[in-house]
């Protein structure tokens, strides 16, 4: 199963996407523009922290979903 960030991050509230963005450590702009249509690739940490934040909300998805979604 493939797991689509994108998707994720446009079904999560103002309020959700606030605390998921502190969540991960990363600002909500950022996140919008660099990471939603994975425009660019992204390091191992971020990475990483997206999927624990990722977790945390209840997506339930492996580290290897995450990372495939920015691997194109």
């Amino acid at each position: 199963m493939s797991f689509n960030f994108k998707l994720f991050w446009n079904n999560l509230s103002k309020a959700e996407r606030e605390a998921f963005s502190k969540s991960a450590g990363l600002s909500e702009q950022y996140i919008a523009v660099h990471l939603r249509y994975a425009r660019k690739g992204q390091r191992l940490p971020t990475i990483m922290k997206l999927h624990k934040a990722c977790n945390k909300f209840g997506e339930k998805v492996t580290f290897e979903q995450v990372a495939n979604y920015f691997v194109k």
